[in-house]
């Protein structure tokens, strides 16, 4: 998040320099030093972060894969889909960890807390129409899957079950995984047997498609996707439906175009935490390649010999416990998470689960090196690509002119603080504005919902004896900094 952050103001020629010399002059203001009113006698400095975006609403840049996102042997896969082939490395690497983190199951978990997690995700390929590749991207895991499964028994499939596409409706999706029938033959046997293996990859081609499903009245589709990503039983609904899957371990990979995701996604599927449950991913096709050669097979036997050994591993063994150095990363990405300073509100809703993610993410990494503790290395590749993911977000659901304002709220915050703290703790709301130069209100009323939501401010309002409007009041939260 502070990387994408950076990377805006760096775009807008909002350098770290000018930061430094924004906070100096903030430092040194003497209407913040002593907390008084006295901001007519001089100004203090701002820099008009957006002055050359104000009608910028074009996107922002594609995200980088980072080295940090070619780990182990997932970046072994991300490399060979993309060498010499137009496959974006981005959304061949989602679509493997997804497929792999439904191979591993339910055998080796993480606690954070009272929460358990499965090495368990959702994600989203985005790219725009003939240029995201996004059946190319699947071509390499599909023969890795295969690979897997040749001369196995299809009752008892390695990577578990799969679905390509047409997701529609609960009822469908829990008659995949479905237990047997609790009704009973004459004869005491199930009136119909149920399905054993609940893992279930899912690949959903069109995206689109499922979106509009769960916008139909008495589709419960969205609500049960919901469930599964928790890890929740899919227990039946009415008398008739009697289909019920208890321990589902589902994992889908779906694809869209950004055109197709903004306008059918929902207004409701932002906030009922619906779409913060999927990673977006965004992936393009990289430079022009007519008659790409196909992998080898030896290299395809031996992606799958290792993803076997893998799931093998995976199988049974309960918790994975965390290193000191893993946990130490998270918890510096998890404090700049919640603060989320610097981004849109949009933006910074559909981000809201990168932290549960981090932990998935680390558990897929961990058990694909067969390994009984998340380390450090893990943690660092978890976390390289929920930034990916973030800027992804970034690109496809805001402008350039957001960030800009997103950011210039996130500096007034800085000044908010400073503000607060040199007041004693608390100033009424004319108090503050003057305190911190008399900013628009609309500026000021960003800057305060950011503190807020960062968990830095406090606000409340008090009654005027004369009666009239009451006065808003900002108390700062003890610790709280910046």
């Amino acid at each position: 998040m502070k990387k994408l952050t950076s990377a805006i103001l760096t775009l807008l020629g909002y350098t770290e320099a000018n930061a430094s010399f924004l906070d100096a002059a903030a430092a040194n203001d003497p209407t913040i030093a002593d907390g008084s009113n006295a901001a007519h006698r001089r100004k203090p400095k701002s820099l008009a972060l957006k002055s050359s975006l104000d009608d910028d609403d074009s996107p922002l840049p594609a995200p980088a894969v980072t080295d940090a996102m070619y780990y182990g042997l997932t970046g072994e896969v991300m490399r060979e889909a993309s060498d010499g082939r137009e496959v974006h490395p981005a959304a061949a690497g989602i679509a493997f960890l997804c497929m792999a983190g439904v191979a591993f199951g339910r055998g080796r978990f993480v606690e954070i807390g009272n929460d358990i997690h499965h090495p368990r995700i959702f994600s989203v390929h985005v790219g725009r129409t003939s240029l995201g590749g996004k059946g190319m991207a699947m071509g390499l895991i599909k023969r890795i899957r295969k690979a897997c499964e040749d001369g196995v028994d299809p009752r008892f499939p390695v990577c578990g079950q799969y679905h390509d596409g047409g997701l529609s409706t609960r009822e469908g999706l829990a008659w995949a995984i479905r237990d047997a029938s609790d009704e009973l033959e004459k004869d005491g046997n199930a009136t119909g047997g149920g399905v054993e293996d609940k893992r279930l990859f899912v690949h959903e081609d069109e995206f689109v498609n499922v979106l509009a499903q769960s916008k139909r009245d008495g589709n419960t589709l969205s609500a049960a996707i919901r469930t599964l990503w928790d890890g929740g039983d899919l227990a039946p609904l009415t008398k008739t439906n009697r289909t019920r899957a208890t321990n589902p371990h589902v994992g889908i990979h779906a694809c869209i175009t950004p055109t197709e995701l903004m306008k059918a996604i929902a207004a409701n599927d932002l906030t009922n935490g619906f779409a913060n449950r999927f990673l977006f991913v965004w992936g393009e096709r990289r430079g022009i390649v007519a008659i790409p050669e196909p992998s080898a097979s030896g290299i395809i036997d031996d992606f799958a010999k290792r993803l076997k050994e893998a799931i093998a591993f995976s199988k049974f063994g309960g918790v994975v416990e965390a290193s000191r150095e893993a946990r130490e990363e998270f918890t510096l990405f998890y404090t700049q998470h919640r603060k989320g300073l610097g981004l849109p509100m949009q933006v910074r809703g559909l981000i809201q689960r990168h932290p549960p993610f981090a932990w998935r993410l680390a558990l897929i990494f961990a058990l694909l090196d067969c390994e009984h503790t998340i380390t450090k290395a893990h943690m660092e590749a978890a976390l390289a690509w929920l930034s990916f993911c973030t800027e992804s977000v970034a690109r496809i659901f805001s402008t350039m002119s957001q960030h800009a304002d997103a950011a210039e709220a996130a500096h007034l915050v800085k000044r908010i603080l400073r503000a607060l703290h040199q007041a004693g703790g608390q100033l009424n709301r004319v108090a503050l504005r003057e305190a911190v130069g008399k900013p628009g209100n609309k500026l000021l009323n960003d800057a305060l919902e950011q503190a807020d939501m960062a968990g830095l401010v406090d606000s409340t309002s008090l009654s005027r004896k004369g009666g009239g409007r009451p006065t808003r009041i900002y108390t700062l939260k003890p610790g709280a900094a910046v």
